[in-house]
């Protein structure tokens, strides 16, 4: 186990962040975020993630109550359950186009997300992936990187309407 500076990563995983500053950058050597690494930390309110990551566990940043915004980069494929619950400072999501199953309520609670941006291979939303989201529902966009079509194929398990109610906007190859 190595710890460098905040950071705890043993073999390519990162265990835990121990710091209090507000930004975070993950160490390039990280390629899994394990479960429950950030859970909790109530000082972060950016977090940048490099495409060296690959895997964000359960809870990773569960309860990070100031969190503003994230891009989950393309290489990410795995999403754990509740990865952002509770992050009710959670504006504005990206998903990358590696993630094609959004695990069960991993952004349950985060009430004022507005803006979600979802990658064109996400085929599964698990059950109340985006419930308790109010502001997307009322006042939110969902950009979807694929075509109408497409969305249509993507399965919705139960509690998500706040996402397949919200505003649509679609991928046109043909119009900006």
């Amino acid at each position: 186990t190595v710890a460098a500076g905040d950071f705890v990563v043993e073999d390519g995983v990162l265990l835990s962040f121990t710091g209090l500053t507000t930004t975070v950058t993950i160490p390039q050597d990280v390629y899994y975020i394990a479960d429950g690494a950030f859970k909790e930390n109530t000082n972060i309110n950016k977090v940048v993630l490099h495409n060296s990551v690959e895997i964000i566990g359960n809870e990773a940043f569960y309860g990070c109550t100031s969190l503003e915004s994230i891009v989950i980069p393309n290489s990410v494929t795995e999403l754990g359950e509740a990865v952002f619950y509770g992050c009710n400072s959670l504006k504005s999501v990206v998903i990358g186009d590696g993630v094609t199953e959004i695990a069960d309520r991993a952004f349950d609670r985060c009430e004022f997300l507005g803006i979600v941006i979802l990658g064109a291979n996400v085929q599964t939303v698990g059950v109340n992936a985006f419930d308790r989201d109010k502001c997307l529902l009322s006042e939110g966009n969902v950009y979807y990187k694929g075509s109408a079509e497409d969305f249509l194929h993507i399965s919705f398990a139960e509690g998500n309407t706040n996402l397949t109610g919200a505003v649509k906007y679609y991928y046109s190859a043909t119009e900006p």
